[in-house]
């Protein structure tokens, strides 16, 4: 909760710097006063609805342009503060050593100039990782199991945090599925916020049909995330009819000898691994591949007896400088890492949450081949 506070305040400093500089450069041009707080209160208040209030726009077109000015607005707003603040030192800086002459500190002290140049910057990068959100690619993963198995080789491919509705167009749904179909996957796993708050009926209609197609040897897994919990609605019968076995708390084979463990969330009332591995009477010299959405308790789960664990929710790194925030409330944020004798694969998800942006993460589907000993 600490966490979430901080966080919370950080951006409310940033947007307010954010506001300061325009404001300066609005009154400096002498523009109307109640109109900067008239476009303020629009752009605020279709933010608002756009991230949390999006099922009431009724069109999809309609939320498409909502999204997309909820992007600009916000990116604006925090992003536009790290020049301002800069700025504002560098010319405090020049005052007090008395260094106030040069091309460089009069370009500074233009408010007209230097606003055009930041507004245009994060416009580019608002713009940037819009897109770069609705493109999916494909990362690359070989992970070595050294316990015995009828198979020798098993070739995943991993999806998670699609946050359909705001995250994934639910229209590019039969895009992301014809692309791990193409994996040729021997299973799918999807581990988490696969729906979210913003995720309508209709795009539960539209994700049923495009999961009916996925195409693997042995079949499909999910385990839920901490988002649908945030949307008080069990989505697991929707799972469950598009073909895909949902685990909670509890173990499924594949290739007769491998186990499957899916765990609920981790804000959840669930159990501990090795209960599960208890209750399951899972064979402890055989692989064990857990699917557990957050990447916590990693270390905790290697000495319970997992080998590889699957996970999603840090995003990556949604949006710029957040690598480090975000990593202090999770064991790691991204791509491989091993604790013990086990192997974590955390991946930046297919979407994202709040808004339609992802920059410099990537939303991606993960291509993992399992070597077996």
């Amino acid at each position: 909760m600490l966490f979430f506070l901080l966080l919370f305040a950080a951006v409310i400093f940033l947007i307010a710097c954010s506001l300061g500089g325009y404001y300066s450069f609005w009154k400096e041009k002498k523009l109307n006063k109640p109109c900067f707080f008239v476009i303020l209160a629009a752009l605020t208040a279709n933010m608002v609805i756009a991230v949390k209030y999006s099922k009431i726009i009724p069109f999809a077109f309609l939320k498409q342009i909502s999204y997309f000015m909820a992007v600009i607005f916000f990116i604006a707003m925090v992003y536009s503060s790290f020049f301002f603040i800069i700025r504002w030192i560098i010319l405090k800086a020049a005052k007090h050593f008395k260094r106030t002459e040069g091309k460089f500190i009069g370009f500074l002290s233009s408010k007209g100039k230097t606003t055009a140049l930041v507004s245009a910057f994060v416009c580019l990068l608002a713009v940037t990782g819009y897109i770069n959100m609705g493109t999916f690619r494909v990362s690359d993963f070989t992970v070595n199991i050294d316990k015995p198995s009828q198979l020798s080789e098993l070739n995943c491919a991993v999806i998670s945090d699609m946050h359909i509705g705001v995250g994934v167009n639910s229209q590019k749904l039969d895009e992301l599925t014809e692309k791990i179909n193409s994996l040729a996957p021997d299973v799918i796993f999807l581990v988490g916020d696969i729906v979210d708050e913003s995720t309508t009926d209709e795009d539960v209609r539209i994700m049923i049909n495009a999961f009916k197609n996925l195409k693997s040897k042995y079949g499909a897994y999910y385990v839920s995330g901490n988002h649908e919990g945030y949307a008080n609605f069990n989505y697991n019968k929707y799972i469950t009819e598009a073909g895909i076995t949902v685990l909670e708390d509890e173990a499924a084979a594949i290739g007769e000898d491998i186990t499957v463990i899916g765990r609920k969330d981790a804000y959840s009332n669930r159990k501990e691994l090795k209960e599960i591995i208890y209750d399951e009477n899972t064979d402890t010299s055989k692989p064990i591949i857990v699917l557990n959405h957050e990447p916590l308790q990693l270390a905790k789960m290697s000495e319970e007896g997992a080998d590889l664990t699957l996970c999603g929710h840090t995003h990556g790194e949604q949006f710029p400088f957040t690598k480090l925030l975000f990593g202090l409330a999770n064991d790691m944020m991204y791509g491989e890492k091993e604790f013990g004798n086990m192997t974590a694969i955390t991946t930046s998800g297919a979407g994202g949450w709040g808004f339609h942006f992802k920059l410099p993460a990537k939303s991606e589907i993960v291509n993992l081949r399992i070597t077996l000993k």
